[in-house]
Formats: C-alpha cells, sequence, structure tokens
C-alpha cells in the first residue's frame, strides 16, 4: 500500500505537465487554427518530448527505489544488531539472567553481526549522521562482545587471600563486568535510535 501510494505521488507532476502542455496545444490549434497535418506534427512533438521526460523520470524513481531498498538492508543489519545486543545484556548485564546463556548465547552471532556491519558500504548510506552512528554502532558491538568475553572468562586466582575477601573480589569483579556489559548495550541502544531516525524504514 505505501509503494502504490508513493508511486502516485511520484507521477502526479509528470502527468500535471503533460495535462497541461495539452490543453496548451488545443487552445494554441483553436487560436491558430492549425490544419490537419499541424495537428499531427505537434502531437508529434509534444508525443516525443513526453516519451523523453517519462524516461527521465522513470530511471530517476528507479535510481531512488535502489537507494531506498539499500537503506532499507542497510537499517535490517543495524537492528539485527540491536536486538542482538538487547539479549547479551539480558543475560549478561546488571541483573542479568545467567541461566540463559547456554540456550540462547553464543559469540559467533555478535561476531556474525560485527562482519555484516563491516560490510556496510558506508559511502552508499548518504547520510551524515547515520553514517557517524553505524560506525560507533560497529564499534560498540566490537567493545559489547569483548565484555561479554571477559565476563564470561575465568577470575584470576589472588594467592594467599582469604576466603571471605576472596568472595568480596569475585563479587564484585562480577558486578563490574556486567556493568560493562550494560553500559555498552546502552550506547548500543543510543546510535541504534540515531539511525533509526536518520534511515529507518
Amino acid at each position: 500500500m505505501e509503494t502504490f501510494k508513493r508511486f502516485k505521488i511520484q507521477w502526479v507532476a509528470p502527468v500535471a505537465c503533460g495535462a497541461l502542455a495539452v490543453g496548451a496545444l488545443i487552445q494554441l490549434g483553436l487560436h491558430q487554427k492549425f490544419s490537419p497535418s499541424d495537428w499531427a506534427a505537434w502531437v508529434q512533438a509534444i508525443g516525443s518530448v513526453t516519451a523523453i521526460l517519462g524516461a527521465y523520470h522513470l530511471g530517476h524513481i528507479q535510481v531512488e527505489r535502489a537507494k531506498q531498498d539499500r537503506l532499507k538492508a542497510f537499517f535490517a543489519i543495524c537492528t539485527a544488531a540491536f536486538e542482538r545486543s538487547e539479549l547479551a545484556c539480558a543475560i549478561f548485564g546488571v541483573n542479568g539472567d545467567l541461566s540463559r546463556q547456554y540456550a540462547d548465547y553464543d559469540d559467533s552471532r555478535l561476531e556474525s553481526i560485527i562482519n555484516a556491519l563491516n560490510a556496510i558500504p558506508i559511502h552508499e548510506v548518504g547520510n551524515a549522521e547515520a553514517v557517524a552512528a553505524i560506525l560507533d554502532l560497529r564499534d560498540q558491538m566490537f567493545f559489547l562482545l569483548g565484555a561479554v568475553k571477559d565476563y564470561r572468562a575465568e577470575i584470576p586466582y589472588f594467592g594467599e587471600t582469604d576466603q571471605g575477601a576472596m568472595g568480596l573480589i569475585l563479587v564484585r569483579t562480577k558486578q563490574v563486568r556486567s556493568e560493562n556489559v550494560s553500559m555498552s548495550a546502552g550506547n548500543v541502544q543510543r546510535f541504534y535510535k540515531i539511525i533509526k531516525f536518520q534511515i529507518g524504514q
């Protein structure tokens, strides 16, 4: 439905111009009392010009449609990145549910999204704010992956530290690491909102 509405809007101006040209030709012909050969010549001339303008306009529409399709694909990748960052935060972030980590999470999912973001041809985005936000989103997804890997890594042993102190160190270390995950996911959300505003469909 949206495509049909856009199609109608794009052709309003050319059709209106064509109608005005035909109306002007009729008025001119009646005023100048065109002969049949004059009418034929004018109709052929206007038909040729109309065909050229129509072909140009159709080409312009196709170029714009291809551009919109590319932006739609870029935005879909950014949306997938946002959704996976939300999942990582829900598991490893502050107040996360670690019981989901084996069923719902794998590093390769974040890595594949990062690869997809890296594959976006930035020069085709065509919007300075969106370009900057996509570049920042790439970085934050990389930081998020690092934060998750850090969270899942073993906490080093501190030698002769007593059990009580060691317990506090473990708790605090996990807390800091979960905060890092939440912070990276929050940054992803912030840059995704910019991208959605600039190129979201």
